[in-house]
């Protein structure tokens, strides 16, 4: 506790100033406007933009709170005569008598971090109230806080004449081969980088390079410069070596796995880093297309709310034997994801007319009509006359846009199917129309090995236990390994005899729009053209890149040619992109 007429000693300095007034005249303030210019050019087009939005909206957040949490320097204003003796953290420093007990205020957490220096001229005692602070914290503190200057500092000089550094005044970087700004170009964050001593492999965006060499030929400019920095364009020193190694047919790691490379590297490189040599993999075309994929990875599970709330269906494909089943093609099986029970009936087509009448005998099975229906996006479930019998019947409907579909009830079929082809192998027939319902039945009664129960057995009494033993144990979230914002390759479709040998990832880059810190991660991508992609992919699927003016795209056709400006021009079609593009020769790297 402090008297009233100290306290207000000591938060006079606060009192005095407006933060939101210093910021705006900083760095900060600069990455402010960004986003508010940001937000509004998203207004016109959502797509386009986004990721730019996004980064300095992150980029400003970041700022802000380094901006509330840095150290503040208190300065008395109410003369020595207010504190004649050393004021310490949870001591009760007792009034005069003169002086009123109630004018007490408790000092909090927040001002006990502060450091509070009394000028010379007042008292000769320099007075901390209570610091927390070690010593390695203030030093990162005024540390960060020189740079944060640094920073201000060269942003105003851009700012007094942008066109000489070749900016705009929106905070983009005009690329001088072609006078137009950079895609992704972003002022407030190449200042960082050049001002900022981090890792030389640490990403950058396009036109670092450009308007790092402007600012060194300005004498005011190139003294607040990193001189360690190299930037995302270059590969540096170190991955020109490992490029040499890589791209040499006669090496043991030329164009090998990550492991087989690493290997030959380090044997020339003892001291290499693994974050270079991962910053090289990234930023390598050859090795992010050819890159091996995982297709068995752990996949997101689907989670009911309670009994017969959330079904999955699918086809059983009995077509082989449809001659000897009176016509019977299909068994549509629908399984309660909660329970396990199971439902069939037999289709004779994928017609909606078949699969409205199997749908109606299925929900006949139940004990109650489901609230969510999942199936894979195949024409036998997505039909007009099918969707609006969903709406009829109040159900909600549900496509997976994955491979594995709905998994549980392809596990379903699978069980069925083993148990069936025994029965056809002992029996020597192929009829399975008239054994299905008593398969079935007997699965049913059957005790599960996720719930531990019979199906029959769980109902709306019992299904909140049983939902606590299968799903109640909540694994914690993990922080997602690649940020939104960032750019990856995705999987090539393949098919299943094609060769292992040819690319497996996309040519075509795709930027992170959402990442989910879920278990496990998944990722919302959108494609050059800011169009959002349907469905989500998971972390095994994805491979890291690092995209900048020198990344390379390979050309699939070159339609024809003109000279515009002096310059010869040839119009191309890149692989993976729909569009046709303008390039200029010098710009094609044969």
């Amino acid at each position: 506790m402090l008297p009233y007429e100290h306290y207000k000693g000591l938060v006079a300095a606060r009192e005095t100033k407006n933060d939101d007034d210093i910021a705006e005249r900083t760095n900060m303030g600069f990455v402010k406007r960004q986003v508010t210019a940001a937000a509004q050019k998203r207004k016109g087009n959502v797509s386009e933009r986004n990721a730019m939005y996004n980064q300095q909206l992150r980029r400003y957040l970041k700022m802000r709170k380094e901006h509330k949490e840095r150290p503040v320097r208190v300065q008395l204003s109410n003369g020595a005569q207010l504190l004649n003796k050393t004021v310490e953290t949870g001591v009760q420093v007792r009034p005069g008598p003169d002086e009123p007990m109630d004018k007490s205020v408790l000092i909090t957490d927040e001002d006990e971090d502060e450091e509070i220096d009394v000028p010379k001229f007042l008292t000769p005692i320099n007075q901390k109230a209570g610091s927390s602070r070690s010593p390695r914290t203030n030093k990162k503190a005024a540390k960060q806080q020189k740079l944060t200057e640094k920073k201000d500092h060269l942003l105003a000089i851009i700012m007094s004449d942008p066109q000489r550094f070749g900016a705009t005044e929106h905070g983009q970087i005009i690329n001088p081969k072609t006078g137009r700004e950079f895609i992704d170009s972003d002022l407030g964050w190449s200042i960082e980088r050049l001002v900022d001593p981090r890792p030389e492999n640490a990403p950058s965006p396009s036109g670092t390079k450009e308007l790092k060499k402007k600012l060194a030929q300005d004498p005011q400019a190139s003294r607040l410069l990193n001189p360690f920095f190299v930037g995302s364009g270059r590969m540096g020193h170190a991955g020109e070596k490992i490029n040499k190694i890589y791209t040499d047919p006669a090496n043991p790691g030329g164009y090998a796995g990550a492991s087989a490379l690493y290997a030959a590297v380090k044997k020339k490189q003892p001291k290499l880093k693994r974050a270079e040599f991962e910053d090289f993999l990234q930023k390598n075309t050859t090795y992010t297309l050819f890159k091996p994929k995982r297709d068995k990875f752990r996949r997101l599970r689907t989670v009911p709310t309670g009994f017969m709330t959330d079904v999955q269906a699918d086809l059983a494909d009995f077509q082989a034997l449809s001659r000897k089943n009176n016509g019977y093609r299909y068994l549509l099986l629908a399984v309660d994801v909660l329970s396990r029970r199971m439902f069939g009936s037999p289709v004779k087509s994928k017609r909606p007319v078949d699969m409205k009448r199997a749908f109606e005998e299925l929900f006949e099975q139940m004990p109650r009509m489901p609230d969510t229906l999942y199936t894979d996006r195949g024409l036998e479930f997505v039909a007009k006359p099918l969707k609006e019998f969903y709406a009829e019947k109040g159900i909600q409907k549900f496509e997976t846009s994955s491979k594995k579909k709905a998994a549980v009830a392809e596990r379903a079929i699978r069980t069925l199917k083993t148990r069936l082809y025994k029965y056809f192998s002992a029996n020597n027939t192929s009829v399975w129309v008239d054994v299905v319902p008593k398969f079935l039945s007997a699965i049913n009664n059957s005790v599960c090995r996720a719930t531990g129960l019979r199906p029959n057995e769980i109902s709306d009494a019992n299904a909140r236990e049983v939902w606590k033993r299968v799903y109640g144990v909540a694994q914690p979230d993990k922080r997602p390994k690649i940020r939104a914002g960032e750019t990856v390759r995705i999987p090539e479709p393949k098919h299943i005899f094609e060769k292992g040998y040819i690319p497996n990832y996309s040519d075509h880059v795709y930027t992170v729009d959402e990442a989910r810190s879920t278990n496990p991660q998944h990722y919302l991508l959108k494609d050059y053209y800011g169009t959002k992609l349907k469905r989500k992919f998971y972390l095994p699927e994805l491979t890291k890149v690092q995209v900048d003016e020198n990344t390379m795209y390979r050309i699939e056709k070159k339609y024809k040619e003109r000279v515009r400006d002096g310059k010869r021009e040839i119009l191309v079609k890149f692989i993976g992109f729909p569009e046709k593009y303008w390039v200029t020769n010098e710009e094609i790297n044969e």
